[in-house]
């Protein structure tokens, strides 16, 4: 709990922590494919947590009756999360098969070219590239 508490709570400790940090990369005094590395271990590890106190979390949440309060200095605000399953609409079944069958064809145009039926003119998406990296721990 030492090492989550060092950190602080407000977003200005968070943003100095990362600066400090950034500069320790930039300046060659740490090495980037390191830290990335054990940031995507904290990053689990966050992950982990979170879910296996939800139940805590929750009971402690209850023990407050205001929408919102304060404590440790962080606002803390009850929400409620909707979540719609259409898996038994035959309808959005359907629409939805259509459009990832007309998105694999979008995808595979190298050119604009007319539907033979209206004439109208189909373009193929617009699609960004960029870098990016992909970290696997071990088991």
């Amino acid at each position: 709990m030492q090492l989550i508490q060092q950190f602080g709570v407000s977003k200005t400790t968070i943003n100095e922590v990362a600066n400090t940090i950034a500069e320790l990369v930039k300046s060659g005094n740490e090495e980037p494919l390191l830290l990335l590395a054990n940031m995507k271990s904290m990053e689990n590890l966050i992950k982990a947590i979170k879910s296996k106190i939800e139940p805590e979390v929750s009971d402690a949440m209850h023990a407050y009756p205001e929408k919102s309060f304060t404590k440790h200095g962080v606002t803390f605000t009850k929400t409620i999360r909707k979540t719609y399953d259409y898996s038994d609409n035959d309808e959005w079944l359907e629409l939805n098969t259509k459009r990832k069958e007309l998105e694999v064809q979008l995808k595979a145009m190298s050119k604009p070219m007319a539907d033979p039926d209206s004439g109208e003119m189909i373009y193929p998406p617009v699609f960004k590239q960029s870098e990016g990296v992909t970290i696997k721990l071990k088991q």
